[in-house]
């Protein structure tokens, strides 16, 4: 192949590229629009606000978004959102607006001091897990109630599974694609950057089989919600939504956290991990609201 043949078949691939993003991107368009032309989420708007903050101090630092109702000063309770891998998303910004309308006063923990870590060694899950926690501790002492809920998605659901073990202040919470045990869900995951760390893991360590690996990291991760002598979350109502085609989260995992849990309220997908996530918080977030505004009060 000629270098101008070869130049002219990469324009063609990179123009089917772009028409494929292009429809991507109206497709997404489409749907948000049709969510925020509903009378109801066009309401979310209007009688909420939010603005977004920072703590900082000599441990470190915590950067969060608060949204409350602007024309309700009797707040119901708190929830506090983790949002997944990635950060703060569009889907945690409306879950925070539906429940705001709803009297609810809300805190997304957007990024904060051991959210980032570079390291490949057994330790970083402990720092990973436990900065998440302080942070949480950090932002709940803005709360203007005692009346505490977590909602978190993906690796979020991981963070509100052990702060609901961990935590005697958490009334309830609700867990998106979430499961158990962690150790579990770091070896098996089909997520880039975990089979990257696996790899990684599996020279540094001299590992042989997802055995041994699952046997030292498990001995290593002490914020395992499976093992802590102490459990907070039992008696609590706690409610999730699973999904049954995930290789991200294995569905597997995901019923022993609700087994755990033992979960009141339980909503299947079987939809991919992504796309459940999106089918909910886009166009069906109803399902958790209405679980706080029954739960949280």
């Amino acid at each position: 192949m000629t270098v101008k043949n070869t130049i002219r078949s990469y324009g063609r691939f990179t123009s089917k590229v772009k028409i494929v993003l292009l429809f991507f991107i109206i497709f997404i368009l489409l749907i948000l629009t049709l969510d925020l032309l509903t009378t109801k989420s066009f309401i979310n708007f209007i009688k909420t606000s939010s603005s977004t903050h920072q703590i900082k101090d000599q441990d470190g630092f915590v950067n969060y978004r608060k949204v409350i109702n602007q024309n309700n000063s009797s707040v119901k309770g708190t929830i506090f959102i983790f949002p997944p891998t990635g950060g703060e998303n569009l889907v945690d910004r409306l879950y925070a607006r539906q429940l705001a309308a709803q009297g609810f006063e809300v805190f997304i923990l957007q990024t904060w001091t051991g959210y980032e870590i570079e390291t490949i060694n057994y330790d970083l899950h402990n720092i990973f897990y436990g900065s998440a926690q302080m942070a949480l501790n950090k932002v709940l002492k803005l709360a203007s109630t005692k009346n505490y809920g977590v909602l978190g998605t993906s690796v979020g659901a991981l963070h509100a599974a052990v702060t609901m073990v961990t935590n005697p202040y958490i009334k309830t919470g609700f867990l998106i694609v979430g499961g158990l045990p962690i150790p579990e869900i770091i070896i098996y995951s089909k997520q880039p950057a975990m089979l990257e760390l696996r790899s990684k893991r599996f020279v540094k360590y001299n590992l042989k089989t997802d055995e041994q690996y699952l046997e030292e990291l498990s001995e290593a991760f002490k914020l395992e919600p499976t093992t802590q002598l102490v459990n907070y979350s039992i008696g609590k109502k706690i409610g999730s939504i699973v999904s049954t085609n995930d290789d991200l989260v294995p569905y597997r995992n995901q019923e022993i956290a609700n087994k755990f849990f033992k979960v009141s309220l339980m909503e299947v997908s079987q939809l991919s991990h992504v796309n459940t996530v999106a089918w909910y918080g886009l166009l069906n977030r109803n399902k958790v609201v209405d679980f706080f505004i029954q739960n949280l009060n």
